[in-house]
């Protein structure tokens, strides 16, 4: 999935979904986007560069294939994502981002790219998943 068991990812989501209430924001970074955020980085920025870093690393070592979030490409130290999506809670003290990869062939598909994630995220995490 992510790098992670699919039970740890499961655990670490779930966290990440109580401290928001159930409300989570969904960011999808691009390069160009993350170099912006260092020019004049405010706190969410921060915690979504940590996000970044955060997947970065999971290749690393990682003992299974770390996959795009939409298809069957396999990252590796070498073959980095083109963008990252991120999950992020509403609370303001919980400060972790989760998130996945995506290949070039997804990124580049940017017209509908936060519907197909959302839609992603609908089929295979939480059925009853609301856009606000």
């Amino acid at each position: 999935m992510n790098g992670l068991t699919d039970q740890k990812f499961i655990a670490a989501l779930s966290e990440l979904h109580a401290a928001g209430g159930g409300a989570m924001r969904l960011d999808i970074v691009f390069p160009d986007t993350a170099l912006a955020m260092l020019d004049n980085p405010q706190p969410r920025d921060l915690q979504l560069m940590a996000g970044m870093h955060q997947i970065l690393q999971q290749f690393d070592g990682a003992e299974a294939p770390t996959l795009c979030l939409l298809c069957d490409y396999e990252f590796s130290a070498k073959k980095t994502p083109r963008a990252f999506v991120l999950l992020t809670s509403t609370a303001p003290e919980f400060h972790r981002a989760m998130g996945n990869g995506l290949c070039g062939k997804c990124a580049r598909k940017k017209a509908g790219l936060h519907e197909r994630v959302v839609q992603y995220y609908r089929d295979h995490l939480f059925p009853d998943l609301r856009v606000l």
